[in-house]
């Protein structure tokens, strides 16, 4: 299947769990998300979208052992870059509804020992399908090789996506409950 009929399939499916089923897959996703990243030190994270049913991991923020970045898009110039976060940080919502800092502490990409990418499905060799705009495939190959890319899903990989294109970048580890 494309990405788009996949992207319908798994917006559909998702929606159709409960918030305490939600909150389950989550908790089984934190605990394997602490286990990857115990040797890692600057980690990008995601806030979850509320109303898209994402996967809510804000919890492993709080495990100060860790610094945490989140993502800030910019959709004018399609560019996505990463703000530093702290529990003090003030949150809001951006134009499109996206949680992000509501000042930046923008870093290089460099930094990142590993960054936890959203998605809605992936596939055996690491494609994922998300919303279609592009932004983590080009923020990806800023970072560093060894950066470890964690995709999170709450549904195990398909197959195959057959729509994979050059601009495609894989994971190297996709987790679901």
């Amino acid at each position: 299947m494309t990405k788009q009929e996949l992207r319908l399939i798994y917006l559909s499916k998702r929606s159709t769990f409960s918030d305490e089923e939600r909150a389950r897959m989550d908790l089984s996703i934190i605990r394997q998300l602490i286990e990857n990243l115990q040797d890692k030190q600057h980690i990008g994270i995601l806030l979850p979208i509320a109303k898209f049913h994402e996967i809510d991991v804000r919890e492993i923020m709080q495990n100060v052992q860790y610094q945490w970045y989140v993502p800030v898009t910019n959709f004018d110039d399609r560019m996505m870059r990463f703000s530093k976060i702290t529990p003090v940080t003030q949150v809001g919502s951006n134009a499109y509804g996206i949680p992000e800092p509501l000042s930046f502490d923008f870093i290089d990409p460099k930094m990142l020992d590993a960054i936890v990418v959203p998605m809605l499905v992936a596939d055996k060799k690491g494609f994922r399908v998300g919303y279609g705009k592009g932004f983590y495939d080009a923020f990806l190959p800023n970072c560093r090789a060894d950066c470890l890319r964690i995709g999170i899903s709450y549904f195990p990989p398909i197959e195959s996506i057959s729509d994979v294109g050059r601009h495609d970048e894989p994971l190297h580890l996709c987790i679901s409950p």
